[in-house]
């Protein structure tokens, strides 16, 4: 589950640094929507830890 995080994180990256504002705008949406599910999903530390690690 936490590798599932960390590769929506990354591709969410990714489409930031090379897609038009757009496109980001509707995968902002989508992946936001994904995350914010499986991170319901996770225990509270663990969603705390991940996003440290990523984001911070």
């Amino acid at each position: 589950m936490t590798s599932k995080l960390y590769e929506a994180a990354s591709k969410l990256d990714e489409a930031q640094q090379t897609t038009t504002n757009y496109t980001v705008q509707k995968l902002d949406f989508f992946l936001i929507i994904t995350l914010q599910n499986k991170l319901a999903e996770l225990p509270p530390v663990l969603v705390q830890e991940v996003y440290w690690e990523h984001w911070v």
